[in-house]
């Protein structure tokens, strides 16, 4: 019997690839993920267990708006898991040196579990993405 292990693929909306795959390539290049196709509709970046895409839809289907920092989770959010807080904060400081302001900083969310410890940040199209260590996870 066939027991689901992970997600195929995750595929998201843009407005325009070129903004996207600069935002994407400096977030997800560095966790590890492969662009692995890139047309002026459609990016995939991709891992060894999942592939994440960005496409242009001809006619948009979703508008975003801007997330708030008033809330403690922004419900609709992608989450990559990395090993520990250094991978955390090495990422928080490529993206502000690129230019990108993270959403929520580099801390500790001890609401959700002890050790939880993450970033956040807003791509284009109001696409939210965490980087975030869990040590109950890990040891799952």
């Amino acid at each position: 019997m066939y027991v689901l292990r992970t997600l195929g693929h995750l595929s998201f909306e843009v407005t325009e690839i070129v903004k996207a795959r600069e935002f994407f390539d400096c977030l997800l290049l560095d966790l590890g993920f492969k662009r692995k196709y890139t047309t002026d509709e459609a990016v995939c970046y991709s891992s060894p267990r999942i592939n994440i895409w960005f496409a242009k839809e001809q006619t948009p289907r979703t508008i975003r708006g801007n997330p708030s920092t008033d809330v403690d989770v922004v419900a609709e959010h992608t989450a990559i898991m990395v090993p520990d807080r250094e991978k955390v904060k090495d990422i928080e400081r490529k993206m502000i040196a690129k230019g990108y302001a993270p959403l929520f900083p580099a801390q500790g969310a001890p609401q959700f579990t002890e050790g939880y410890f993450s970033v956040s940040f807003v791509g284009p199209d109001n696409i939210v993405f965490e980087v975030y260590t869990n040590p109950e996870e890990l040891t799952e």
